[in-house]
């Protein structure tokens, strides 16, 4: 089973947390039959935290988790935390894939999609 982790970073404002989650939604709603289930899940504020969805889903038999960091870029977050979560869960659960993704901004052709984006928006 292949299992998608939206990780966020989450915000004290639950409104904020809330327009992440509706997002997310659009995005879920989209993803191909690769992916057997997805989750939006936070590293600081906001739940649940990225620790509980790898805990319950790997307990279940998840085979390969894929982490989308969704931050623009390498932050610490990105560089750091969620490489020391990610080292956790591979020693507790060997048998499980667990790989982190891109973030946004190191998509390919992100870049112009943005730009694109900005242009109708000023036209």
């Amino acid at each position: 089973m292949n299992i998608l982790l939206f990780a966020v970073h989450g915000s004290r404002k639950s409104d904020s947390n809330k327009g992440v989650e509706n997002f997310f939604e659009k995005v879920r709603k989209n993803l191909g039959k690769k992916i057997d289930k997805a989750f939006c899940c936070y590293l600081q504020f906001g739940t649940p935290k990225i620790e509980e969805v790898l805990e319950a889903e790997l307990q279940k038999g998840a085979d390969t988790v894929y982490i989308f960091p969704y931050f623009l870029f390498r932050g610490s977050h990105v560089t750091e935390d969620i490489p020391e979560i990610k080292e956790k869960f591979e020693k507790k659960y060997p048998e499980a894939s667990i790989k982190i993704l891109n973030t946004p901004g190191e998509i390919k052709g992100f870049d112009q999609f943005i730009a694109k984006s900005l242009n109708a928006l000023v036209s």
